[in-house]
């Protein structure tokens, strides 16, 4: 079904029309006499949806002119889309920084359309790798004596929480979650194209085909450099790799545990660990 965000932004006329919804469940238990261990899973994927362009001139096909949207949950309370600290060594803090509108971190711009701005638009230094937090909603309480069950949520039913576009072919990619936040990453640190595969995650990452992995497998191999070898692999800014979860390290810092309404991903005996992320594909015209 179409997204319908807070205050009216009705975006599902320009998406176009649905082709399809995958949704991904993360389930965990403690089956043994472990008393607790922290679980924080996550779904490991990149998307180009450029690939299939025919308008697309370079052959390169950074996601540049994509546009992402990541969408906070809305009311007076809520502190919007957050960045995740870390230090020189790229370890979390425990801290959330605020995003200011227009930062090269603002990736709650809505955009022209709706759907956001593009990621080649005042990109961090060094590109996009970093965790965006939305949090999750707030309730109110139920009245006194009631069922917990009558608990309402004050931000809306609609979990869209991002939202990746590409312009040229008219597709659009759109996340649900009842996942805290997102790693983005933008692929910067990949080779610049031709990536050769051997060089940007080897046969597992590469973007060919099977015939062609199994050309650059034995390559490997053998150590020769003939058409398989030179093979291209995933590219520099090649994919835009959206990973939902909870923050990294969570369990250990209580500030981000209260930030996160208590929320410290560890799992005790008795307990159930149940997330999911849905991507739901919309082809426009």
């Amino acid at each position: 079904m179409p997204p319908q965000l807070a205050g009216g932004d009705d975006i599902g006329g320009k998406l176009g029309r649905s082709a399809g919804t995958l949704r991904v469940e993360y389930r965990a238990h403690i089956l043994d006499d472990c008393k607790a261990t922290p679980v924080n899973l996550t779904q490991h994927w990149g998307f180009n949806l450029s690939a299939s362009s025919k308008q697309k001139q370079d052959k390169s096909n950074k996601i540049d002119d994509h546009t992402i949207r990541l969408i906070a949950y809305p009311g007076e309370d809520s502190p919007g889309i957050r960045r995740l600290e870390t230090d020189g060594r790229g370890l979390p803090t425990g801290k959330l920084a605020d995003i200011a509108a227009g930062d090269a971190h603002d990736l709650a711009e809505a955009g022209e359309h709706g759907l956001g701005r593009r990621v080649g638009a005042r990109m961090p230094d060094g590109g996009f790798d970093h965790f965006y937090v939305w949090g999750f909603p707030t309730f109110t309480p139920p009245p006194p004596g009631a069922h917990p069950s009558m608990m309402t949520n004050t931000q809306g039913p609609d979990l869209t929480r991002c939202i990746l576009h590409a312009p040229d072919t008219h597709l659009s990619l759109v996340f649900r979650t009842n996942q805290a936040g997102v790693q983005f990453y933008s692929a910067n640190g990949q080779p610049p194209s031709p990536a050769p595969a051997s060089q940007s995650g080897g046969r597992r990452k590469t973007l060919h085909s099977a015939a062609a992995a199994a050309a650059t497998s034995s390559a490997e191999e053998t150590g020769s450099t003939g058409a398989g070898a030179d093979e291209e692999g995933n590219a520099e800014r090649s994919a835009a790799f959206l990973e939902f979860g909870m923050p990294h390290a969570t369990f250990l810092h209580k500030e981000l545990i209260d930030a996160l309404q208590g929320h410290d991903t560890v799992l005790g005996p008795m307990e159930n660990y149940s997330n999911w992320v849905e991507v739901e594909l919309w082809k426009g015209s």
